[in-house]
């Protein structure tokens, strides 16, 4: 099972190991990330994610505090959210077809921790996958109660492979073929382990 609990980071600071799973077979890149609300280092972040994305063609997990909206849905107070404060995520997002894993848990990840009407709750807390990801794993994210942070931790697991058996389906123009019968006698005299 990988799992993978959020840490916190230092601004520009990219981990970008390999997440082996033994039953799935599967090693990928995963990268975790803490991006700083405003000011220079945040665009120098965004080109590196960029980079690597273009760089990667397998699964790719991206977990992190990404301190920005992919929407006004996704903050929970009286201010208004513009397009630049969602247009970097959403630019990514688009550009890389990157999507939310899945998840659970606290919607909000982020609160300013006040309990009065200037209480602040914002979706700042992801857990990220490009498109080979959705395709070859099953994978689920829960984001847990923030505790003494102001932060939800977010966990993402792999769930187990479904072997899934076809049902039997009988096609009744089987039985107009000449070896029909002696087929399925045959078949029912043998000993099958």
């Amino acid at each position: 099972m990988l799992r993978s609990r959020r840490n916190h980071w230092s601004p520009g600071e990219s981990i970008a190991p390999e997440a082996k799973n033994p039953a799935h077979s599967t090693k990928g890149p995963r990268s975790q990330r803490k991006l700083k609300p405003n000011g220079g280092g945040r665009a120098s972040l965004w080109a590196e994610l960029n980079d690597l994305s273009d760089s990667i063609d397998s699964e790719w997990i991206i977990l992190g505090d990404f301190n920005c909206l992919a929407s006004a849905a996704k903050r929970l107070n009286r201010r208004t959210v513009t397009a630049g404060n969602t247009i970097e995520l959403q630019s990514f997002m688009a550009k890389h077809h990157i999507t939310d894993l899945p998840h659970s848990g606290n919607f909000f990840t982020w609160t300013n921790k006040h309990q009065t009407g200037s209480r602040i709750c914002s979706k700042l807390d992801r857990i990220l996958v490009n498109s080979c990801w959705m395709t070859s794993l099953q994978a689920h994210a829960s984001f847990l109660a923030p505790g003494v942070s102001d932060h939800s931790p977010g966990i993402a697991e792999l769930l187990p492979e479904k072997v899934v058996h076809p049902p039997f389906r009988f096609c009744n123009f089987w039985t107009n073929e000449d070896d029909f019968i002696p087929t399925v006698s045959d078949s029912w005299l043998s000993n099958l382990p």
